[in-house]
């Protein structure tokens, strides 16, 4: 039912059979509970959770019913990915609390609080994490908050609420900007990026993203460099499949660039940024 006692033993479950998820079947947490009496803080951990890990995501709640907030942890949380996720304390805790989804250039990290009581700090050394700890500088995107945060000291670490989870975007500060993470699905790039380029001869990052009809999309523009901060001097965009009234916006926000692209019907947009040299 909609416990956070009782969906518990799913995440240790998940945690033990890890390595058999998309490989000799697809894990099930069991159904996806988002209702009251959860809090709307149990319902985005828990649909964080199947979205990281890549199980098998089954929702079975009366959809009428549900908040706009809980149908957002529903939307936000499919589709699967398709790939599974490394819990990296798998032998340190019980369940694991420290989820790595890893391909290519994407990476993102999950953090994760099982204990309803009481709030719990979590740290990660980042070697752990295939990075450097000297004279690497890494950027972090949360998912929930779209809060942008600096690694420091080495180490990757949340003091998550009780029952919280911090689901986070990783990118490691280059001779270039770079897209930090998107707001389409919960893993940040992994659904809707369909690839990234940068052309250092024109100073362009190059993305092409699936945008879903009516539904904002947000991207997150990392313009630090290991050359200081990079200045935008243009943009433009192209629809890549159907013709449509694409908008896009942008807002500067410290160290990174805050996309918006609104689209009445579903497309594949390419976005183009150039910099100043």
């Amino acid at each position: 039912g909609a416990n956070w006692a009782e969906i518990l033993p799913n995440f240790h479950l998940g945690s033990r059979l890890y390595f058999f998820n998309h490989r000799v079947w697809h894990n099930d947490p069991d159904c996806l509970m988002l209702r009251s009496p959860l809090t709307l803080q149990q319902a985005r951990s828990f649909a964080s959770w199947v979205a990281v890990t890549g199980s098998l995501n089954l929702v079975s709640e009366w959809l009428p019913g549900l908040p706009d907030d809980r149908i957002e942890c529903i939307k936000r949380s499919m589709p699967n990915v398709g790939i599974s996720a490394t819990p990296l304390d798998v032998f340190e805790t019980s369940p694991a609390r420290v989820w790595e989804l890893k391909r290519g250039n994407r990476h993102v990290v999950g953090l994760f609080n099982y204990d309803a009581a009481k709030p719990q700090h979590i740290s990660l050394p980042v070697e752990r994490l295939g990075f450097s700890a000297t004279g690497t500088v890494i950027y972090a995107l949360d998912f929930w908050t779209q809060k942008v945060s600096v690694v420091v000291g080495g180490e990757l670490s949340a003091t998550l609420p009780p029952c919280g989870n911090s689901v986070l975007a990783l990118r490691k500060v280059s001779e270039h900007p770079q897209l930090l993470g998107t707001n389409r699905h919960i893993t940040q790039q992994f659904v809707d990026v369909r690839s990234e380029s940068f052309d250092s001869a024109k100073n362009m990052l190059t993305v092409e993203l699936d945008v879903v009809a009516n539904d904002a999309l947000k991207v997150t523009v990392l313009r630090r460099t290991m050359n200081g901060v990079s200045k935008l001097s243009g943009y433009k965009f192209s629809v890549v499949d159907v013709p449509a009234q694409v908008q896009v916006s942008y807002v500067e926000d410290g160290d990174v660039y805050r996309f918006s692209i609104l689209s009445p019907t579903s497309v594949r947009v390419t976005l183009e940024c150039t910099f100043a040299r």
